[in-house]
């Protein structure tokens, strides 16, 4: 029978809760007693059983999402399709090698957002992740030069002061500002965007480089090629003078987007297409 969110029998101890298995949709146990995952236990979780597949991950997340349990983010998998050895995370990790992970396959972020580096320490090419499913490497970044990551951080999303909080039926009421211009130290022409994502910058008329960037509030990310396509440079509050600041070789940037607080925007900003 398949499982159904909501109808996991609140027990008294981890052995009292193997008794009890939930099938997935995939006809698996839903948990299975290896690592250090957790299970409900009427009002607490105990440690020793966690989700035996995908579909069972991903139903375990909105419980414990929902029930405030665990401080779990972000979950890394070694295979693709959410399968292998599974790591949690739910803070920065500055080198995930060190930590265990020899590869990661796909991923799945329960509260986000995140930016992967393709080196440690936060160094390398970057790979921004807001809450979803992320099967395999190529759900996350286009530019086929590497499928690597080796650090994680969270990125730090701050609302603009003495705004009311939004509901799931308004729009963000957070403002959002972004210049770029085209030579290093804020000089030559520049574009400037408020509140709204570009996935083209030539389709707004601007065609010159970017090797300078004011982030004035809000969190952005940028994009090597139009449509969200290519590298891609995350841009916090701040300053970035050369278009070495935000890790890029080439000043090239021509879209992009703002990166929205996922607790009312739970399904993300953006949504890749075809």
């Amino acid at each position: 029978m398949c499982w159904v969110p909501g109808s996991v029998r609140p027990t008294s101890s981890p052995e009292a809760a193997r008794l009890f298995e939930p099938r997935c949709e995939c006809g698996f146990p839903l948990f299975s007693a290896v690592g250090t995952g957790l299970a409900l236990a009427g009002t607490r979780w105990h440690p020793g059983v966690r989700p035996a597949c995908s579909w069972g991950w991903k139903h375990w997340f909105t419980l414990t999402g929902s029930l405030k349990a665990t401080e779990v983010q972000i979950a890394i998998f070694e295979q693709e399709n959410f399968q292998g050895r599974c790591h949690e995370l739910s803070g920065a990790c500055h080198n995930l090698k060190e930590a265990g992970v020899d590869k990661v396959g796909s991923i799945l972020v329960h509260s986000g957002p995140w930016v992967g580096y393709e080196q440690a320490s936060c160094k390398g090419e970057q790979f921004v992740f807001e809450k979803g499913e992320y099967p395999r490497w190529d759900s996350w970044t286009n530019s086929r030069r590497s499928d690597s990551i080796t650090s994680l951080r969270p990125i730090k999303v701050v609302r603009a002061p003495r705004q009311p909080l939004p509901t799931r039926q308004t729009k963000d009421s957070q403002e959002h500002k972004i210049v770029l211009y085209e030579n290093p130290s804020f000089t030559g022409k520049k574009i400037e965007i408020i509140d709204d994502d570009v996935p083209s910058f030539h389709a707004h008329g601007y065609q010159e480089k970017v090797s300078s960037v004011r982030v004035q509030s809000g969190t952005w990310v940028g994009y090597q090629y139009p449509g969200y396509r290519g590298y891609q440079y995350l841009f916090e509050k701040g300053d970035y003078k050369d278009s070495s600041d935000f890790g890029a070789q080439h000043p090239q940037i021509q879209s992009v987007r703002r990166i929205r607080d996922m607790q009312w925007h739970q399904r993300g900003a953006y949504h890749p297409t075809n």
